[in-house]
C-alpha cells in the first residue's frame, strides 16, 4: 500500500531521503505537464520546463525540512507544490519580459513591478483551474489586507466594469479609483514577490 504523501513529508523532516525521492516520483511527472503546459512556446527556446521544475522542488523540500508547512491532507502537498512550481515559472517569465516590449506593453528597466494593464489583463483571460485557484486565493487575501471598498471595487472590476462605473457604484472619484488601483496593484505585487521567497 502507498505511503501517504503527508507521512513521506514527516520522514523527509527527520532526514530520510528516500522519502524525499519517492514524494519527487510521484509528483513530478504530473507537475511537468503543468509547467510545460503553462510555458509560453515563445519562452520555451530560453526556460528549460526541467529547471523550473527542479527550481520548485528545491524550495519545496528545503523549505518544508525547515518546517515552514504544516499538511493536513495529501492534497494540500500536492497544491503547494504546483504553487512553488507556478511561481517560479513566473518568476522566469518576468525575467525574460523585462526591459523588452512584451505584447505591446513595456516593462521598466529599472524596476520588476508589474504594470496594471497585466493585472488587467489577468483578470479577463480564462485561467487554468490551477491558475483560477492560486489567483483566488492571492485576490482573497488582497481583498483581506485592504478592506471593504478594495474588495468591491476589485470583484466590479473583474466584472468588467469601468472605472467610472466602480466610482458611481462607490460614490467617489475616479480619482480616489486610481489611487484604490494603485494600492491594489501594489498588494499584488507583494503577494508574487512574497510567494517567490
Amino acid at each position: 500500500m502507498e505511503q501517504a504523501s503527508t507521512e513521506l513529508v514527516e520522514r523527509w523532516r527527520q532526514g530520510d531521503q528516500q522519502a524525499a525521492n519517492e514524494l519527487y516520483q510521484r509528483y513530478v511527472e504530473r507537475l511537468s505537464g503543468i509547467v510545460t503546459a503553462q510555458l509560453a512556446d515563445r519562452l520555451r527556446s530560453r526556460t528549460d520546463p526541467d529547471d523550473v521544475l527542479q527550481s520548485a522542488c528545491r524550495s519545496f523540500f528545503r523549505r518544508v525540512q525547515d518546517g515552514q508547512f504544516e499538511f493536513d491532507a495529501d492534497d494540500d502537498v500536492w497544491k503547494l507544490l504546483v504553487t512553488i512550481s507556478l511561481n517560479k515559472l513566473r518568476s522566469q517569465v518576468r525575467k525574460h519580459s523585462a526591459a523588452k516590449r512584451d505584447a505591446g506593453q513595456e516593462l521598466s528597466r529599472s524596476s520588476n513591478e508589474i504594470p496594471d494593464e497585466f493585472h488587467m489583463e489577468k483578470l479577463s483571460e480564462t485561467p487554468s483551474p490551477v491558475e483560477a485557484f492560486i489567483f483566488t486565493e492571492m485576490i482573497e487575501r488582497v481583498s483581506a489586507k485592504l478592506g471593504a471598498d478594495h474588495a468591491v471595487l476589485l470583484q466590479l472590476r473583474m466584472e468588467g466594469h469601468s472605472q467610472q462605473e466602480i466610482a458611481d457604484a462607490l460614490q467617489t472619484s475616479d480619482r480616489s479609483i486610481r489611487r484604490m488601483l494603485d494600492n491594489i496593484k501594489a498588494a499584488l505585487n507583494a503577494e508574487l514577490e512574497e510567494a517567490e521567497e
